[in-house]
């Protein structure tokens, strides 16, 4: 299974990109690949070639330029069929999590996706390689969000209680859209290694 690195965005209020952010000795795509591929994934990116070259792997390109992360993951599901995907800014998820989503995913056979404190956090979830095709035509109709793709599919909300039955923190989901997430996550990480 692909595990599909999506760090594409503009990061209008990180005010930098966040691929490229120091994470761990790192950079936060990086830190991605890494946890990806130790998930058991093979990881890949989608986004700019150059970030996956420094990162060591591969990249896709959208196959609707334009389209948003759904351009991204459809280049991921017609590369590879069923895609774990992954925003690179959610560097608190540990591998054996990623791990337990993907593999719940799989057994569910539907698009996968966590719910953290009320909000649907799509890009870190299971897509079957089903989902190429109605994805493909749903972006060709000018559909953009995410979400909104997700209500037009058979699929499963994963909530915080059955996320805690995956042995998968909710806390881990957060993603990190401002200086102040990411300072707040380093101490997160610092504190959790005694630091």
């Amino acid at each position: 299974m692909l595990g599909a690195i999506l760090c594409g965005g503009q990061s209008r209020r990180m005010g930098s990109a966040k691929a490229l952010l120091p994470w761990a000795g790192v950079t936060l795509l990086e830190h991605a690949r890494r946890r990806v591929a130790e998930a058991g994934l093979d990881p890949i990116c989608l986004g700019p070639v150059s970030w996956a070259a420094q990162a060591g792997m591969p990249a896709l390109a959208d196959s609707i330029p334009g389209s948003g992360p759904l351009g991204g993951l459809l280049a991921a599901l017609e590369a590879g069929g069923d895609v774990f995907a992954l925003a690179v800014d959610m560097p608190l998820l540990e591998p054996s999590e990623i791990a337990a989503l993907a593999a719940h995913g799989l057994r569910l056979g539907v698009a996968t996706v966590p719910e953290y404190r009320g909000r649907v956090q799509p890009l870190c979830g299971y897509w079957p390689g089903g989902l190429a095709a109605p994805m493909r035509a749903y972006l060709l109709r000018g559909g953009r969000k995410v979400v909104a793709f997700l209500a037009t599919v058979q699929q499963r909300t994963l909530s915080e209680h059955d996320l805690g039955l995956l042995g998968v923190a909710p806390a881990h989901l957060r993603n990190l859209n401002t200086p102040s997430d990411y300072a707040e996550a380093q101490s997160a990480m610092a504190r959790a290694r005694g630091e």
